[in-house]
C-alpha cells in the first residue's frame, strides 16, 4: 500500500471543466484523482445545483497543481492570435 496522501487542489461544479483541468494537470506531469459527490453524481446528472467535483493531487504535487490551475484561470494556456 502506498503512503501517498491525496489533498484537495480545487473543487468545481462543472464535470466538463473537471475533465479539462484533469487533462491539463496530467499533461504537466501531475497525478490527478477526481471525486464526484452528491446525489447528482449517483444518478448521472451534471451541472445541477449541489454537484460537487473535487480534484485531488498527491500532497507532494499540490503546490504545482494549484499553480497550473492559477495559470489556466489567468489565460496562460490560451492560444495566441
Amino acid at each position: 500500500m502506498s503512503d501517498r496522501k491525496w489533498e484537495l487542489v480545487t473543487a468545481v461544479h462543472d464535470p466538463i471543466l473537471a475533465e479539462i483541468l484533469k487533462g491539463l494537470l496530467e499533461a504537466q506531469g501531475i497525478t490527478v484523482h477526481i471525486v464526484r459527490e452528491g446525489y447528482q453524481a449517483a444518478y448521472g446528472l451534471a451541472n445541477q445545483p449541489g454537484t460537487h467535483i473535487e480534484i485531488l493531487a498527491p500532497n507532494d504535487q499540490v503546490a504545482d497543481a494549484r499553480q497550473v490551475i492559477q495559470d489556466f484561470n489567468s489565460g496562460k494556456f490560451e492560444a495566441a492570435d
